[in-house]
């Protein structure tokens, strides 16, 4: 006999979508925000009541009565949708969302979530939204009608996401390569694009996430990028990879565009585009990493990126900060030495090392500010404020019967983290992309933080690992 099927439905809710129906709301069908609030079941939550609620929007809390059974809602996703609808980059691409024979909604929660917010921003200051006339709208396929039970609902999002490499590999940008090459190509071309992306300060300039769309329409503004790429591919082919020796190549392709362009001023940044750009040093730049793959100036280099490795310290800032040294001596005709390309640490009280010294290449390189060392050692009065704190709190923790302690510290790799802290938010695969913002809490395994000024989605909520947020600057 075969297994019963079980339900998530309960007794209560009326079958409102007897049979399958798909319906596409594009153009004049488009979905409203009136819509989406009726599809989620949206309504403020009441002053004083106390029951769970799925979301805060300002001062209001948030119940979706459609939305009671499924994956848990992440900032992060929902914040992405605001930007890609505000900034009018959504498309509709045949992705549906879909709703149940009762009307819950299985699959499309951030979308609709996202684009609800989208519309309350805009309402709020339509002037800040000029790529919209009036309200937005969504495109978007709705399938209704499917089954709300537990084996259909867990086959929905188990395929692997599409990466920006996957968008590039299927472009027309490598197309005249073979599949091999052109996938590397599509890597090497994603991680130039967030290299580029993070040192030129779009972040800090808007406040935006680096999305598939606002990549590829970064990329459309800096076209000269994929000459970079091609360029540093060719230099790395064979079975040496001699630049792969130094870092990988899309990391070597975005310093080949902004040491080319170095000689450009500051009217890049009035509009970002590739137009306003002065390429007089684009041969020199080349010939560095010509130089860098075969030539004793690569000599150097290595014994540096030895020597900072031997010393512990094989992030990608302290690989990126030799390079940058060498270039620069290289501009200016001078020789590259090992000594020359000694980076600075500051050791600490604890023996603790980090590393203080950032070289820009300048044009449009925006250089990494460090803080003054005095500022970030705390003095004597202060440790032992901080630790006399920690001990009241723990105090006071073991004090609270078992059933009502709440977890509101984690624990960093030095110092104990609190509700209110300032930390920073390690990104594993990209280095240069590593935030920070304020500390809300966990829940032993995902942290809550509200981005700081000048980092992407500054004053919002983010979910992130607490194994990868630390006190102290990466």
């Amino acid at each position: 006999m075969p297994r019963p099927k079980k339900s998530i439905v309960t007794d209560s809710r009326e079958i409102l979508y007897p049979e399958v129906k798909v319906s596409n709301r594009s153009e004049d069908r488009a979905i409203t925000c009136a819509q989406a609030e009726q599809l989620l079941g949206w309504h403020e939550v009441q002053d004083g009541d106390t029951g769970e609620f799925l979301l805060r929007d300002g001062e209001y809390k948030i119940r979706c009565s459609h939305n009671i059974r499924n994956r848990p809602l992440y900032s992060s996703q929902y914040n992405m949708v605001i930007q890609e609808i505000l900034r009018k980059r959504w498309q509709l691409n045949g992705e549906p969302i879909i709703i149940g024979k009762t009307g819950l909604v299985l699959n499309g929660q951030h979308t609709l979530i996202g684009f609800v917010l989208a519309c309350r921003k805009y309402d709020e200051a339509p002037e800040e939204y000029l790529e919209w006339e009036e309200e937005p709208t969504l495109e978007k396929v709705i399938v209704f009608g499917i089954e709300e039970t537990d084996e259909v609902i867990n086959t929905m999002d188990t395929c692997k996401p599409r990466s920006l490499s996957d968008v590039l590999y299927r472009s027309e940008h490598f197309s005249n390569k073979k599949s091999g090459a052109r996938k590397k190509a599509s890597s090497a071309c994603d991680h130039a694009i967030r290299q580029l992306w993070s040192r030129t300060g779009v972040p800090n300039a808007f406040g935006i996430q680096r999305t598939h769309a606002e990549s590829l329409a970064f990329l459309a503004a800096h076209p000269k990028l994929l000459e970079c790429v091609s360029f540093i591919m060719e230099e790395d082919s064979g079975k040496e990879k001699k630049l792969s020796r130094y870092m990988t190549p899309g990391y070597c392709s975005a310093l080949l565009y902004l040491m080319g362009c170095s000689a450009s001023d500051e009217s890049y940044f009035n509009n970002r585009e590739e137009t306003e750009l002065n390429w007089e040093n684009w041969d020199k730049a080349c010939e560095f990493f010509v130089l860098l793959s075969s030539g004793k100036e690569g000599t150097a280099v290595r014994k540096a990126l030895g020597k900072i490795l031997e010393d512990g310290d094989s992030t990608l800032l302290a690989k990126i900060s030799v390079l940058i040294k060498a270039w620069n001596l290289f501009a200016d005709g001078k020789p590259i030495t090992t000594e020359k390309l000694k980076l600075k640490y500051h050791t600490s009280e604890d023996e603790s090392t980090k590393l203080i010294d950032f070289p820009s290449i300048g044009g449009i390189d925006i250089a990494i500010t460090v803080p003054s060392i005095d500022e970030e050692l705390p003095t004597q009065e202060e440790i032992q404020e901080r630790a006399n704190e920690i001990k009241r709190e723990s105090i006071e923790m073991k004090a609270k019967p078992r059933r009502t302690r709440k977890k509101t510290s984690t624990k960093s790799k030095s110092t104990a983290i609190s509700v209110g802290d300032v930390v920073w938010c390690v990104n594993l695969d990209d280095p240069a992309e590593n935030w920070s913002g304020e500390y809300v809490s966990d829940d032993g395994k995902t942290a809550r933080i509200i981005a700081g000024k000048g980092f992407v989605g500054a004053g919002t909520e983010f979910d992130w690992p607490v194994s990868q947020v630390q006190k102290e600057k990466p």
